[in-house]
């Protein structure tokens, strides 16, 4: 038996939104099913099983309602009672205006029961989203993130759910316009990162998937470039670290293997459009690619930018924030140091009061070179330089291209702090 309905809305006030609620079980056969959308467009809703409840919110003219049941082998066993509530909600709006090649939004910036619009107007270039979960937190409650082609509840795309197991999705907007609508049902979590770009600008002379989502377990990427520069972009997946201050947030990403074939240099950067002092992190070549490799880098969303006719492969996992970092080597090594105040302006410095990095040779004694690009050292804070545990530079405020030569055995660097304030960028 199929039974079809027609509703015709009128919702003349952009604030308010058609909200479609499913109720009750469907039979499991599978003969049975339930559509739910505009005549001609992405269903809202499909079901042909039995979830408790689904919903769907839309601000189309009229919406079309299919109905299949049949007599399956299951029939008598199941209870076959459901029912549509029809409602009309108030959301509240907010524009974010698209200037740059990638941005980054978190969950953390959404309100419940808000549409946001990430606009462009290059009308040169396709406006992506991409949407992806922070596996790193067992408790969190649901989220539910619904994605629409257009400046309102219309053209439905799809739904995005942060409890869906490895769920990572890719929406491509042929209006240069995403609403993206916020539906929360549990408790307040940090557990969806989206990125909105342009896709050309983003992809352009990429011989390869240039967006990845750093995962618990390693992952090889290898990308190459064409004629021109290519940028590949990591999202960096928060960690929840317990301070004697409350819970705190940090993106922590171990580059696990660096491999570069080129006769240019490589730049890893936090934006791509900028170029100051805190925005680079690091430059590598051919030969000193593979000394980078176990390097920390702390932030959301790092690009590296490989010039024309190169390749990259990678080896990328995102891991836990450990504040006493330890390593031997025999020969010879190089690497990257850094704090997590480096990548992000709000985080305090009782965040992380206290860090530092051992180096030790193996061999005997080793001659450092050490280079401090930049550094921003507030008050109550130091920066300790060791050789084999004797203090040799100790450093307050900013430092910018300062080198140090020391002959040790063990070479230690410590970040104290006991300050109360918030510092822009601290010390790499």
């Amino acid at each position: 038996m199929t039974c079809s309905w027609t509703i015709h809305f009128n919702l003349t006030d952009v604030n308010t939104v058609l909200r479609i609620v499913k109720k009750g079980t469907i039979s499991t056969d599978r003969y049975s099913k339930l559509l739910v959308g505009p005549p001609g467009g992405i269903d809202l809703f499909t079901i042909d099983q039995s979830p408790v409840y689904s919903d769907a919110y839309t601000q189309e003219p009229e919406i079309l309602i299919n109905f299949t049941s049949s007599w399956g082998s299951d029939w008598y066993n199941q209870e076959h009672e459901w029912h549509l509530d029809v409602s009309i909600v108030n959301v509240y709006w907010k524009n974010l205006t698209f200037f740059k090649h990638q941005s980054i939004y978190n969950q953390n910036d959404c309100n419940n029961f808000t549409a946001y619009r990430f606009n462009s107007d290059r009308d040169d270039q396709t406006l992506e989203l991409f949407l992806t979960e922070v596996t790193y937190f067992n408790d969190a409650m649901e989220s539910i993130f619904f994605i629409y082609d257009s400046s309102n509840f219309t053209n439905f795309l799809g739904r995005y759910d942060s409890l869906a197991p490895n769920d990572t999705k890719w929406f491509t907007s042929t209006t240069r316009t995403f609403t993206v609508f916020y539906a929360q049902t549990g408790d307040y979590k940090y557990s969806t990162e989206l990125v909105y770009r342009l896709k050309e600008e983003n992809t352009a002379n990429c011989l390869g998937t240039n967006l990845v989502y750093a995962r618990p377990n390693e992952v090889l990427y290898k990308i190459g470039s064409a004629n021109g520069q290519c940028m590949f972009t990591v999202l960096i997946p928060y960690q929840q670290i317990v301070t004697n201050f409350g819970d705190r947030l940090f993106g922590v990403l171990n580059i696990t293997s660096l491999y570069f074939k080129s006769n240019s240099t490589a730049k890893i950067v936090y934006n791509p459009i900028e170029d100051n002092y805190d925005n680079k992190i690091l430059d590598f070549n051919q030969d000193t690619a593979q000394l980078y490799s176990q390097s920390i880098v702390y932030g959301q969303l790092i690009s590296i930018l490989i010039p024309g006719n190169s390749e990259l492969e990678i080896g990328l996992k995102s891991q836990e924030y450990i504040p006493n970092l330890y390593k031997e080597f025999d020969e010879r090594a190089m690497g990257l140091y850094m704090s997590p105040h480096y990548s992000d302006d709000t985080i305090n410095l009782d965040d992380v009061p206290e860090m530092n990095l051992t180096l030790k040779c193996t061999q005997g004694m080793a001659k450092f070179m050490v280079t401090i690009y930049y550094a921003d050292i507030k008050n109550n804070s130091l920066l300790t330089f060791y050789a084999d545990s004797n203090i040799i530079a100790e450093y307050n405020g900013k430092v910018h291209a300062n080198t140090l030569f020391i002959t040790a055995t063990t070479f230690m660097i410590k970040f104290n702090t006991n300050s109360t304030q918030t510092t822009s960028k601290s010390m790499k």
